[in-house]
């Protein structure tokens, strides 16, 4: 529903429909499971007592966010670049390249500050700098100046913001009782793959 959004706009009834399908669905499976977790719950594919633990549950929504916004960014602002801006493919490539490049130059560094500062605060200072960096990259997009340095510059901002979520995040899943279990990372990491819906 939320794709269709740009095209057909909000208060369409396709997107209308597919909301409510959704919304549907996911009561349908909600009672489903509660009615009969025998027969529907045999092998979950995420536990529900895994997201009853605090320290599970904050690492899974955080990455949550995190993959959304990876996600959108790299998407959006290539798909900005090339048929708004009129920019080649090659200069897109090269301006969005900043994020994966403070990613990979930060994740080292956001495993030291995830020691020193513990999990939860690494993952709260992370979640802040990357809102920081997707507002500044909005506001460049949106007043139609973000082409060169400025636009890099917010895309290396939003990188550091997923460096400093992503490990933070591995950690306290992976810490936490259901990671002693083996199952702490997996599904957390699964969880965010929700960003394609």
């Amino acid at each position: 529903a939320a794709t269709a959004v740009p095209k057909a706009g909000a208060a369409s009834p396709a997107v209308i429909g597919l909301a409510a399908a959704g919304m549907v669905a996911l009561a349908l499976f909600w009672r489903t499971t509660r009615e009969r977790p025998d027969r529907s719950m045999r092998s979950p594919f995420v536990p529900r007592m895994l997201l009853r633990e605090p320290s599970f549950l904050r690492s899974s929504v955080a990455v949550f966010a995190q993959m959304f916004c990876l996600a959108s960014t790299l998407l959006a602002v290539r798909l900005y670049l090339t048929r708004y801006a009129d920019e080649s493919t090659v200069r897109a490539g090269l301006l969005v390249f900043g994020l994966p490049i403070a990613m990979t130059v930060l994740a080292p560094v956001s495993g030291l500050v995830t020691e020193v500062l513990g999990p939860r605060r690494a993952i709260r200072s992370g979640l802040a700098v990357l809102a920081l960096g997707e507002a500044v990259l909005g506001i460049e997009l949106a007043a139609d100046a973000g082409r060169g340095f400025d636009l890099f510059g917010a895309l290396l901002l939003a990188g550091a913001g997923v460096a400093f979520v992503q490990t933070p995040a591995a950690t306290g899943a992976t810490r936490s009782a259901a990671g002693r279990f083996g199952s702490g990372l997996g599904p957390g990491h699964r969880l965010a793959g929700g960003h394609a819906l």
